[in-house]
């Protein structure tokens, strides 16, 4: 056994060696007297290195055994916890990820809902929407037919205007000869008024015949006259 195995099977493997070894003296084998005592138990409690270079270079090598197994776990140490560090960082990122998908999705879904909800307000909408159209084309249509009546009424309005114009100058050249027969009458009465004819020659028979129908004609036309005054 090296010193190392003596060492580090200080409680085992040289316990045993130590106690089947005593157990052969103590007992005696090939015809050998013992010793007369019978062990029960052996333990080797501590190893001691008498040589002091073995020793320092077995502690030089016992604590740079230690360092190394220091470092290798303080290298252990930090890779775990820089896994560590790392599947922190990696779960973070995924939850992150996973909250901004599901954020996502609630956007999407909000959006989808909000499309959903105006669509059926659209489609709630739309048959009060045709018929307020449809009112408002009949409304637009009965106004441009009062509009074209109230243009053909007023076309008459003018055309009547026009008619009563020329009607009153067609009854004004018609009643102008009626206004101005008293005046003739009464011109041609002054002149016959008074008058006292005389007819002379070949045709005094005929002129003496005549004479009483001038007289009525006279009478007329102061009649006239007297009537237009």
């Amino acid at each position: 056994m090296t010193m190392v195995e003596c060492i580090e099977q200080r409680k085992t493997t040289l316990t045993e060696a130590v106690a089947a070894a005593l157990r052969q003296v103590a007992h005696g084998q090939a015809g050998q007297p013992g010793w007369g005592i019978h062990i029960d138990v052996v333990q080797v409690a501590q190893v001691f290195i008498v040589d002091d270079e073995l020793r320092r270079q077995l502690e030089a090598e016992v604590r740079n055994q230690l360092k190394s197994t220091s470092e290798l776990s303080n290298i252990n140490t930090q890779e775990a916890i820089q896994k560590a560090q790392s599947e922190s960082k990696r779960r973070l990122q995924a939850e992150h990820l996973a909250a901004e998908r599901e954020r996502i999705q609630t956007e999407q879904e909000k959006h989808r809902l909000q499309q959903a909800s105006e669509q059926e307000v659209i489609q709630q909408e739309t048959p009060v929407r045709l018929l307020r159209l449809a009112k408002q084309c009949e409304v637009l249509a009965q106004e441009r037919v009062m509009r074209r009546l109230e243009n053909e009424i007023k076309v008459l309005t003018v055309e009547n205007e026009l008619m009563a114009k020329r009607a009153q100058q067609t009854l004004r050249q018609e009643i102008l000869p009626l206004e101005q027969r008293p005046a003739i009458a009464e011109a041609l009465a002054n002149t016959f008024q008074g008058a006292n004819l005389s007819f002379y020659g070949e045709g005094a028979p005929l002129a003496a015949a005549l004479a009483p129908l001038v007289d009525l004609l006279k009478t007329n036309l102061q009649r006239v006259g007297h009537a237009s005054d």
